[in-house]
């Protein structure tokens, strides 16, 4: 009888959990639309748009093999000018307000909150957003890229070895630094409209 019971409950949370609209807990791809609570990232998708209201776990097998690949190129770009190489999509395809963490964020995603990862292609961060590698569209916050921070535009504060941002009002820390008004080692800033100067 015992048993019964633990498989009658157990079937009834796995039903409300997984629920194809509304979930307290999920898998991505193919999960619910709206999720209050765990997210699991087995794989990369842009089939759908999901909202994630808590904590995304990345856990894609994929995740080693495009970082080491992805690494060695875009150091190998660190003199070029990134938005020539980047095209990183307007539209988004999941909303997270919460925690994402993982090795990897390529979804076109907007995060409010905080994010950790290897690598980070999200396409804005309100908040603060931790990688060896940051390229984003928009971050309105603190974005620490150990290698490498880029982003379209930048409202805060950019800390890691190169920092670039298109359009920044804020400040930017590392040991190269080059924004919309000027380039300079170690601290850079900008709080002005004005475009770079040859």
């Amino acid at each position: 009888m015992k048993s019964i019971l633990i498989m009658i409950l157990s079937f009834s949370i796995h039903g409300s959990l997984l629920s194809q609209d509304k979930a307290v807990f999920s898998f991505s791809p193919g999960g619910a639309d709206e999720v209050t609570g765990l997210m699991l990232n087995m794989f990369p998708s842009d089939s759908k748009f999901t909202s994630i209201k808590g904590l995304e776990l990345e856990l894609s097998p994929i995740s080693p093999m495009i970082i080491g690949m992805s690494i060695f190129h875009i150091i190998e770009l660190t003199t070029n000018d990134y938005s020539q190489h980047y095209d990183i999509p307007q539209e988004i395809n999941k909303e997270i307000e919460g925690v994402h963490i993982g090795m990897l964020n390529i979804d076109p995603s907007s995060i409010n909150g905080f994010e950790i990862n290897v690598l980070s292609f999200a396409n804005s961060c309100n908040g603060l957003s931790i990688s060896a590698i940051n390229i984003t569209n928009e971050i309105n916050g603190v974005s620490v890229g150990v290698i490498r921070n880029f982003a379209e535009k930048c409202s805060g504060v950019q800390i890691g070895l190169i920092n670039e941002s298109d359009d920044l009002k804020g400040f930017q820390f590392g040991l190269w630094n080059k924004n919309n008004k000027r380039s300079l080692p170690f601290i850079n800033w900008n709080f002005s409209d004005d475009e770079e100067s040859d």
